[in-house]
C-alpha cells in the first residue's frame, strides 16, 4: 500500500479522519438541537444555510493549502471529494433532510468542480478548458 504524507510526515488518511469525525459529530450534536427546536420550514431553511457555508468555506480552506507534488495534490483533493460526498449523504438524512435538488446548489457544483480539476490529468484539463471555452463563445454568439 502506498502511503501518500503531507509535508510534516503524517498520512494523509489519517488527516481526513481526524478532520472528518469531528466535523460529523458537531453537526450532530447541533442539527438535533436545531432540529428539535425549530419549525420544519425553519429548519430546512438553516440547512439549506449550512450546506452552502459548509462548501464556501471548504473551498475557501482547500486553497490555504500548498502542496509539493501533483500525486500529493492528487490524493488530498481526492480525499476532500470523498469528505464532500460523506457531508453530502449527512444533509440527506433520510426523509428529514434536504432533496437531491436542494443539495445541487451553485455552491456544491463550484466546490465539486475545483476539486475534480485537481484530481484530473492536466491533458485533459487542457481539453476541458477548452470546451468551456467553446460553449461561452456558443452563447455570447447566441446573445
Amino acid at each position: 500500500m502506498n502511503i501518500v504524507r503531507n509535508h510534516s510526515g503524517q498520512d494523509v488518511n489519517v488527516i481526513l479522519f481526524e478532520a472528518r469525525d469531528p466535523l460529523l459529530n458537531y453537526l450532530e450534536a447541533n442539527i438535533v438541537t436545531l432540529q428539535e427546536s425549530l419549525l420544519e420550514l425553519n429548519f430546512a431553511r438553516l440547512l439549506q444555510l449550512f450546506w452552502n457555508v459548509f462548501n464556501q468555506e471548504i473551498r475557501k480552506a482547500s486553497v490555504i493549502f500548498k502542496l509539493g507534488d501533483t500525486r500529493e495534490q492528487e490524493v488530498f483533493y481526492n480525499r476532500l471529494l470523498r469528505l464532500l460526498d460523506i457531508i453530502q449523504d449527512y444533509f440527506k438524512g433520510g426523509d428529514a433532510g434536504l432533496t437531491a435538488e436542494e443539495l445541487d446548489t451553485f455552491d456544491y457544483r463550484e466546490t465539486n468542480k475545483l476539486f475534480s480539476y485537481y484530481t484530473i490529468d492536466t491533458s485533459y484539463l487542457i481539453g476541458v478548458y477548452y470546451m468551456s471555452r467553446g460553449e461561452e463563445q456558443i452563447v455570447t454568439k447566441r446573445s
